[in-house]
């Protein structure tokens, strides 16, 4: 854990992140929760800041951002790849591909949001992935249905940093991890969690949400 700080926000009385996570290759250190009986599969939110801490791809590691599973052919993942796109396309059930943009800079603090309701009536916004507050282009999507399950979050053992326990070959994380949000029963826009206070993309005091049965705020203090 590290205390920091990590945002001077302009603001007087404005919220700060005030602890961070640090989990790395070498230590393959990760957070794992087993959850209960969701408010919703259909309808979830994650929210999270990350700060890259090394090279993805070292030493045949990809930077695994969530996996939630049982086994080697019944997971989903969320990862930079070795291009730094974010990338979720061996997801069993939904696949998207590769993110149009790229993110290596580790001097930087980004914030993202994983939005999924598949109660959408278009296919392209029941999955939405936003990196400080815009949301980004992914290389194709598929399998979207309407009111589908997310297939295994928020059901099956969930894990922040790795792909442990899974059977998968690619394990690990080097990240800088803040104010890990999960919200279970709600879509909710990247607004809910930061905004743009003079040009910068900032964070919001979360502790008003609804987090719902299985949701939860990860402070790390």
């Amino acid at each position: 854990m590290l205390n920091n700080e990590l945002w001077n926000n302009p603001s007087a009385g404005a919220y700060e992140i005030a602890y961070s996570a640090r989990l790395d290759f070498d230590s393959n250190s990760y957070l794992n929760f087993s959850p209960s009986t969701a408010t919703s599969r259909d309808v979830m939110t994650m929210s999270f800041w990350f700060k890259i801490g090394g090279t993805a791809g070292a030493s045949g590691n990809k930077h695994v951002f969530l996996t939630s599973g049982t086994s080697g052919s019944a997971y989903a993942f969320l990862e930079l790849d070795t291009n730094h796109k974010i990338n979720g396309s061996e997801m069993t059930g939904i696949a998207f591909g590769a993110s149009d943009e790229t993110f290596s800079d580790t001097s930087v603090w980004y914030h993202m949001v994983y939005r999924y309701d598949s109660s959408q009536g278009t296919q392209a916004n029941r999955l939405r992935i936003y990196i400080n507050g815009t949301q980004i282009t992914l290389g194709s999507t598929s399998n979207f249905g309407s009111g589908e399950d997310h297939p295994y979050w928020n059901a099956s053992n969930m894990y922040i940093g790795n792909k442990s326990g899974i059977g998968h070959a690619v394990e690990g994380a080097d990240f800088v991890f803040a104010d890990w949000i999960f919200i279970d029963g709600s879509s909710l826009a990247p607004t809910s969690f930061a905004n743009d206070d003079t040009g910068s993309w900032l964070p919001i005091d979360p502790s008003d949400l609804t987090f719902g049965n299985n949701g939860f705020w990860l402070d790390f203090a």
